[in-house]
């Protein structure tokens, strides 16, 4: 690998890092928005209703997003023009089950408030979701579509951006006219359609004369596990706020999330680095150009380790000052940072452990990996949260984080022959 390959890694990664800044900078506004003019109440509902509509988009896109960008730096299939009709077949597919899945929730959102969240409140942002779900699949696959395609100044825009700005757009076009406490829902979920038909017009998809099928069974076998560990780990990562919800009042839920939200930032790096690096992990895997590889995971993990750590810092000593920002009913937050600090740490000194794994055909292993941690964690939350509420779910979390990151590790170096933190194997 020369260093023109890793400069442009580099690149780009910035690039990504400053929409995902800026991205961020409007959701933390949004989530000001809400809190302050709804409380956590509202608020609490509200990040409830997203998360579930995330797991449903994860589940239901059923890895296509991520095999998509296998598939887009694979010549057999994708060399300046479509070979295969591997994505005429995923819309399809895609678009099929995003219609059933709608009426389910539709038509099954009394049964759902009453016995999975307990809370018949919850019914009017169930009967929205139910039309988030077809816009927010296909947003995903969109969202891979353009990861593969390394189109990532769009992806950036439709990821980070506009979600947030047409959020605001359609509430204030809203409010005078609506006065349901699902309005901020209603607003989201316009804004995520709207983006959809943005990313239809603008994507660019070229096909040659003659696409050779591709069978579906083939789309599937390879996607699947890709869906398993994606849609787990982002369980994984937001069990903790779904069994607050269980035992805990919508009011933990809210100071919870937001919390999480603020720690998140440390994975600014990581993530910025992770949507540019997928395609290279599979174009150089795809090439057997292992010796390459180790070298763009080493220096991308400890990029990612040095240029995170002023954040960990930043949030583990001022993290209460910022909690306040919430409103002070928020500070209770502060301990479950600490925890919650601390368990991005680990994942990002790991480095992009999943990816690495996905992209190298050990998507298999992942899946096991994943639904072990996912086990685990889960049984800690059940343990934890009842008696210690947001600080029991945050420990639940750093230990997951912890087994879930090392254990990838380890079979990283089984597999591929190298530590992702090491320079020698």
């Amino acid at each position: 690998m020369n260093l023109n390959f890793f400069s442009l890694v580099i690149k780009n990664g910035f690039k990504t890092l400053v929409f995902k800044i800026t991205g961020l900078l409007l959701s933390y506004l949004m989530i000001l928005f809400v809190t302050n003019n709804f409380g956590a109440a509202i608020y609490g509902k509200f990040s409830i209703s997203l998360i579930f509509s995330q797991i449903i988009a994860l589940v239901f896109t059923l890895g296509f997003p991520s095999f998509m960008v296998t598939l887009l730096t694979n010549k057999l299939h994708f060399e300046q023009q479509h070979k295969t009709n591997f994505f005429k077949k995923i819309l399809f597919l895609i678009s099929c089950l995003g219609i059933i899945i709608s009426l389910v929730i539709y038509f099954f959102s009394n049964v759902i408030a009453s016995y999975i969240f307990n809370d018949v409140s919850f019914v009017p942002f169930l009967k929205v979701l139910s039309f988030l779900v077809l816009p927010i699949m296909l947003h995903e696959i969109f969202l891979g579509y353009l990861k593969g395609m390394q189109s990532f100044t769009l992806h950036n825009l439709f990821l980070f951006i506009l979600p947030p700005v047409f959020f605001f757009l359609a509430y204030f076009l809203l409010h005078k006219v609506c006065e349901t406490d699902a309005l901020v829902f209603i607003a989201y979920t316009i804004g995520i359609f709207c983006i959809v038909v943005l990313e239809i017009i603008l994507t660019d998809r070229k096909y040659v004369t003659r696409l050779k099928d591709i069978p579906t069974s083939f789309l599937l076998k390879r996607s699947l596990p890709m869906m398993y560990s994606g849609a787990l780990i982002y369980v994984i990562g937001w069990t903790d706020v779904l069994m607050l919800k269980i035992f805990k009042s919508s009011v933990e839920v809210g100071i919870y999330n937001a919390t999480f939200k603020v720690a998140s930032l440390g994975l600014l790096v990581i993530t910025s680095i992770n949507i540019v690096i997928t395609p290279k992990i599979s174009e150089l895997f795809i090439k057997k150009d292992l010796e390459s590889l180790h070298k763009l995971i080493f220096q991308t993990t400890w990029l990612t380790t040095l240029l995170s750590l002023p954040l960990f810092v930043g949030l583990l000593i001022f993290n209460k000052e910022i909690l306040s920002l919430f409103g002070p009913e928020f500070i209770a937050g502060s301990t479950a940072m600490v925890c919650i600090v601390s368990g991005i740490f680990i994942n990002v000194f790991s480095g992009v452990v999943d990816q690495l794994l996905n992209m190298t055909n050990n998507q298999n292993i992942l899946k096991r990996i994943v639904v072990f941690s996912l086990l685990l964690n889960v049984i800690f939350n059940c343990i934890l949260i009842p008696k210690y509420g947001i600080n029991g779910a945050a420990f639940a979390s750093l230990v997951t984080n912890i087994i879930l990151n090392f254990t990838c590790v380890f079979f990283i170096k089984k597999k591929l022959g190298f530590y992702t933190f090491l320079r020698g194997t």
